[in-house]
């Protein structure tokens, strides 16, 4: 079974399609409609690979992070829902989105994805209720959380998102909270 590749962007179609070229061979690969758009031609990717095994074909899913993988292969084990719905609900809602609807039991928020009704949603948060681990697959990054405190500490301080966004790009997220608070003020000085 596939569960990793690496290789340079061959092709993209428009449906979301990549074409991975590994050592040679093409590898076509189905992805979330928000992670297939922010690839080009030429890219070097490294997905995390869903192989799905039919009687006549097989199927690759691809996903930048391996916990999206992993929510992707759970919602796929519900009956009713396929490959290609669940890359709808990834691309519709968020996958913390899809995992905080399935923990509050929000059959409305899952209604929201087109093609799921509200037995299929129903039936998804009971089915997935059950299964361990759901609910801490994407628990925040401390790199992530820091740079929250961060931007909501400029944010205290008055300054507007889009200056605070251009400055975090640049920071070191290994470095302290208040160390990445200087180093913002500063360059939000210069500016």
């Amino acid at each position: 079974m596939i569960a990793l590749l690496s290789g340079n962007i061959a092709s993209i179609t428009l449906s979301g399609e990549l074409v991975v070229d590994v050592n040679g061979v093409g590898y076509k690969t189905y992805l979330p409609e928000k992670e297939s758009t922010t690839y080009k031609v030429g890219d070097f990717v490294s997905l995390h690979i869903s192989t799905q095994v039919r009687e006549d074909s097989i199927i690759l899913y691809g996903f930048s992070e391996p916990t999206t993988r992993e929510l992707f292969e759970k919602l796929v084990g519900v009956s009713g829902i396929g490959g290609k719905m669940g890359l709808t609900m990834l691309s519709a809602l968020s996958p913390q989105g899809i995992v905080d609807a399935l923990n509050t039991n929000d059959v409305d928020a899952l209604c929201q994805v087109p093609g799921i009704g509200k037995k299929t949603a129903q039936r998804m948060i009971v089915e997935l209720s059950s299964l361990k681990g759901i609910n801490d697959i994407f628990q925040e990054h401390p790199q992530d959380t820091s740079l929250k405190d961060v931007s909501e500490a400029l944010e205290e301080l008055g300054y507007r998102r889009e200056e605070i966004s251009k400055v975090i790009r640049e920071l070191d997220p290994t470095l302290s909270v208040d160390v990445m608070i200087k180093e913002c003020l500063r360059a939000l000085a210069v500016r």
